[in-house]
């Protein structure tokens, strides 16, 4: 069944009899008013049918689905009920090019209103199956949703201007030219975004990481689309642009099950062999008794210019740098105790200066 022809022969059989002037005002008001009663009726029960389907199916879609639908309200349909109703009459070109420009503005504004419904539900889905924490996610979200936003109106504005008559090849040349020099303009923004995405994308750090970026050090505090922020162990917050984040070498700390150790001490020269073969067991005393941490080996590895130098290998079980400061501090503090008790000093450097007298 064809539905404007249906109403249209419906609209003539109503004003027959009536006089010529009132025709088409009543002919415009009978279509009208049908067709914005068909729209809500079929909004009515495609909302109905939706609601019930959403309650059976696991699928979030159709979420979107029902909010489209709901986007569709009493603006637009006065609108296209206007617009049917003047096309299926024989009204004046000034009220059909002003239905017209209406249907064209009112179609763009809802379009770009689904698109953003669409892109938005897209976005969000993604950036919610990393996983990345809610801070990022709504970074990274209204990032996206925004500039694509951006873009949906540009578009929606030249292709208004287009449809009601406007030369718009005029108007887009002047915008590449602006936009070049305003590319040029922000350069270093623009790096930092592209270093942001790049971030996201690769994910070499997330928030909360315990990270070392050259000179400084400290836990990931946030992500954003210009800058990481770093709070450092002294407190303060240290911002480092996304690209100096990228183009530079970044030791994680985040996947670190244990840290491994190395560090070198000395003992004097004049130290007794029997005392020096103590040093291993000394060590090995310490470190049973350190909480998080295990030797790997400790061993005299060769002699120094003024000292017999020890290296030790151990693992700390827990990757926290705080946790590692203080087991170092404890065992330090427990080398000096037990050496002064076993009567082994540590070296300093030092020389021999041998006179010879003649």
């Amino acid at each position: 069944m064809n539905i404007p022809s249906t109403i249209r022969t419906f609209s003539d059989r109503l004003v027959a009899g009536i006089p010529a002037e009132l025709v088409l005002p009543l002919q415009i008001m009978i279509i009208f008013t049908a067709t914005l009663i068909i729209l809500n009726l079929i909004r009515m029960i495609i909302k109905k049918r939706v609601s019930v389907i959403i309650r059976k199916s696991p699928f979030t879609a159709d979420d979107l689905f029902l909010r489209i639908v709901d986007g569709f309200d009493g603006k637009l349909f006065i609108v296209v009920s206007l617009y049917t109703a003047v096309r299926l009459t024989q009204s004046p070109d000034w009220l059909s090019q002003m239905a017209t420009i209406l249907m064209i503005v009112f179609g763009v504004l809802y379009g770009v209103g689904v698109f953003q419904k669409i892109i938005g539900y897209a976005v969000e889905r993604y950036v919610r199956s990393r996983g990345d924490g809610a801070a990022y996610e709504k970074s990274v979200s209204g990032f996206i949703i925004g500039l694509s936003t951006l873009l949906l109106w540009s578009l929606a504005g030249l292709m208004v201007l287009q449809n009601i008559g406007f030369d718009v090849s005029a108007l887009l040349g002047g915008l590449g030219i602006a936009g070049i020099a305003i590319g040029f303009a922000v350069q270093s923004l623009l790096e930092d975004i592209f270093s942001f995405f790049s971030i996201y994308f690769d994910k070499p750090f997330k928030e909360g990481d315990f990270v070392v970026v050259g000179q400084d050090m400290g836990k990931i505090k946030h992500v954003g689309v210009k800058s990481t922020r770093i709070k450092s162990l002294n407190g303060e917050e240290i911002v480092i642009p996304n690209k100096e984040m990228t183009s530079t070498r970044i030791n994680n700390f985040a996947e670190l099950e244990k840290r491994t150790k190395i560090f070198t001490f000395g003992i004097e020269y004049g130290t007794p062999v029997e005392k020096v073969k103590k040093v291993q067991k000394i060590v090995s005393k310490i470190f049973d008794e350190l909480e998080n941490s295990e030797l790997g080996r400790c061993h005299l590895k060769f002699f120094g210019d003024s000292a017999l130098i020890f290296e030790i290998l151990y693992h700390i079980q827990d990757p926290a740098y705080e946790t590692y400061i203080e087991e170092r501090h404890q065992f330090n503090v427990r080398l000096l105790e037990e050496f002064r008790k076993a009567g082994i000093s540590m070296a300093f450097p030092t020389q021999t200066v041998h006179i010879r007298q003649d």
